[in-house]
């Protein structure tokens, strides 16, 4: 999870996430987008082992207050090969 450095996050909830689902929580300053994107996609290259990079775009980061990421891979073959990112895009 990333979150933009002017919101408040609960310590608890922090510890939650680290502790009950192994996840980790950064905050960034999102209105740097261009360190903020670069930030999250070596995260995830790196956390992927490399084979996932480039997932996040500026556009995602840029009225972003929180960034939730999830990523999966797997060796093998698709019967269909699609390549599909969900954005949900919550405005308060």
């Amino acid at each position: 999870m990333y979150y933009d450095t002017y919101e408040k996050v609960s310590p608890d909830y922090i510890r939650t996430l680290t502790t009950c689902y192994n996840a980790k929580a950064q905050n960034l300053n999102f209105n740097n987008t261009k360190i903020a994107v670069n930030f999250i996609n070596n995260a995830i290259k790196t956390e992927t082992k490399g084979l996932i990079s480039d997932a996040i775009t500026a556009d995602d980061v840029k009225n972003a207050r929180l960034l939730l990421t999830s990523t999966l891979y797997f060796k093998g073959q698709w019967q269909v090969c699609k390549y599909v990112i969900y954005i949900y895009t919550y405005a308060c």
